[in-house]
């Protein structure tokens, strides 16, 4: 590999991976990628031709270091100790792996807000001195819906300590020229705007402006990270078969035979690179009833509790063995096995060229469009729906409950005369080849984290098919589209609980309690209307015991 090394063990599939890697070659591919020809993945140009700047975006990033640098330095001499970034999907996840992964280069310190419940909107409020932080509101669209309500309560409370003609210098906008955030920025004075790349989509920007401006911030290497790119992107463009061309093809093609859950592993160290990397394939793949299921964060088992429908890949740093013993078990069960080792935490840099381009690849061989996201929109309107109702009858409508017992409320179709009931009867419903979708509208805590991870492997032996997790709202900006949109054999449970304080959105006559019901009552309807099966649980106690009595089964 041109930063690091790649292995991948593809066991019962290599003839399939030959055969894909002549079509690629024959079908000149790669050479087609860089010409942007569109035909590799539609008739249609539209958003692909206008979607590929990330091809060449680490050369283009690194002409801005120096004025990047400039920006910092001013606000560290203005007293700014904290960043609080605000944005969802492919606007915040690369921050937030920057903030976490990368240690602080004498920058401000950078915390990431992707979430709009009252609770987790509370704490980041707890932790952010107006006067001494700087807040990021980025959004492509300008018109992201979480990022605009956080961006006007966070706005108020800088109006409230520091007063008008003060707050507007403690924010910056990072959007597409143009947009509705650009007129907000210019109205209240934010104290910068950058731009967005418009020929970048969301999930392929960590190299942009999107994910570059915070990690200036935080003082990180961008010289070193940028340099690990352009080599990957480099030898993408040169004769033969590219890292990124070898990845894309093993992913697509074990795809195509039924191996379309990517079991992805890493150290701690790095493992926010994964929440980075599940949106990307996920939101890339998962369309046209297609598409491969990113599963992290999963224990693994023997090979005998997998179905032939896994493919494991381990990301590893210097000194790193771990799985070694499980993969070589797994592999030697016939499962494909990919290893990538880099030699240092900076190569990242390199890795997010990688897989975009193996993406792009994949998706090129499973005959679905990388860079939209046609099932997105279906679970906004519902929500949007969902709202304007309820600003007109002051209430939200939650459709009729299942059952009801002292652990939840049960929406949805069920079998069971309990919740634990409903939950396991659901779980053994799940076709072989399909995956559980956890969609958790909770606080991330420890005690709801580790309760989770049991309910997962709960479900994984109810089931014996993988099980995903994802935070509401934000997966919603990750794998929603996925869940849609992609294979058929998904099927949902959704998990929320009573907020501890709710608060107003300033100027909308709603709560974000209110805007998060919207979204789990919009993603249901959408989920539905997409035939997929879905539960909903209503916890109605402490939201980490529920859930660990609901795994006892």
């Amino acid at each position: 590999m041109e930063n690091n090394s790649i292995e991948i063990i593809p066991k019962d599939a290599a003839g399939s991976i030959e055969e894909a890697t002549a079509r690629f070659s024959g079908e000149e591919v790669a050479r087609r990628i860089l010409e942007r020809d569109h035909t590799l993945w539609s008739d249609s140009p539209e958003e692909i031709c206008d979607r590929l700047g990330w091809l060449e975006v680490a050369e283009n990033s690194q002409n801005a270091l120096e004025d990047l640098r400039a920006f910092r330095e001013e606000l560290i001499k203005d007293k700014f100790g904290r960043v609080l970034l605000l944005g969802m999907g492919g606007s915040s996840l690369a921050p937030e792996l920057f903030a976490k992964v990368f240690p602080s280069g004498g920058g401000v310190a950078l915390s990431v807000l992707d979430s709009v419940l009252p609770d987790e909107i509370l704490k980041k409020e707890r932790e952010h001195d107006p006067a001494e932080t700087l807040y990021v509101v980025s959004s492509k669209s300008g018109t992201t819906v979480e990022v605009d309500t956080l961006m006007k309560y966070f706005y108020s409370k800088a109006v409230e300590k520091l007063g008008a003609s003060e707050a507007g210098k403690h924010f910056i906008a990072i959007t597409n020229p143009g947009t509705a955030l650009v007129r907000t920025a210019e109205s209240l004075s934010f104290r910068k705007t950058f731009f967005y790349r418009p020929d970048i989509g969301g999930r392929y920007a960590a190299l942009s402006p999107v994910g570059v401006i915070p990690a200036a911030l935080i003082g990180m290497d961008l010289q070193k990270l940028l340099a690990s790119a352009v080599r990957e992107a480099k030898a993408s463009r040169e004769k033969g078969l590219s890292a990124g061309a070898k990845l894309g093809i093993a992913l697509g093609a074990l795809a195509l035979r039924g191996r379309d859950k990517l079991t992805l592993l890493t150290g701690e160290k790095i493992a926010p690179f994964l929440d980075w990397l599940e949106q990307l394939v996920a939101e890339s793949t998962g369309k046209d009833g297609k598409g491969i299921v990113p599963v992290i964060g999963e224990a693994l088992k023997p090979p005998s509790l997998y179905s032939s429908d896994r493919v494991f890949a381990r990301i590893l740093l210097p000194g790193e063995m771990l799985y070694e013993k499980e993969l070589k078990a797994l592999a030697a069960a016939g499962h494909p096995v990919i290893t990538i080792r880099l030699e240092d935490v900076y190569e990242l840099g390199g890795q997010f060229f990688l897989w975009e381009y193996a993406t792009a690849v994949a998706c090129w061989l499973l005959e679905v469009h990388p860079f939209n996201q046609p099932d997105v929109e279906a679970a906004k309107k519902f929500a949007r729906e969902v709202l304007a109702e309820y600003k007109i009858r002051g209430r939200s409508d939650e459709g009729e409950v299942a059952l009801r017992d002292s652990l939840a409320e049960v929406y949805g179709e069920t079998t069971g005369t309990d919740a634990i009931g409903a939950v396991k009867n659901f779980a053994k419903a799940a076709e072989e080849g399909g995956y559980i979708a956890v969609q958790a509208y909770l606080l991330r805590r420890g005690e709801v984290e580790k309760s989770l991870a049991g309910f997962r492997e709960a479900l994984s032996r109810w089931s014996g098919v993988p099980v995903t997790l994802g935070y509401g709202p934000r997966f919603l900006h990750s794998t929603g589209q996925l869940h849609k949109g992609g294979p058929k054999g998904g099927i949902f449970i959704q998990i929320c609980a009573k907020d501890g304080e709710d608060i107003e959105i300033p100027g909308e006559g709603v709560t974000f309690g209110t805007l998060r019901t919207a979204q789990y009552l919009g993603d249901f309807q959408a989920l539905k209307k997409s035939g997929k099966k879905v539960l909903r649980l209503k916890l109605r106690g402490d939201a980490a015991e529920t859930i660990e009595r609901l795994s006892r089964g």
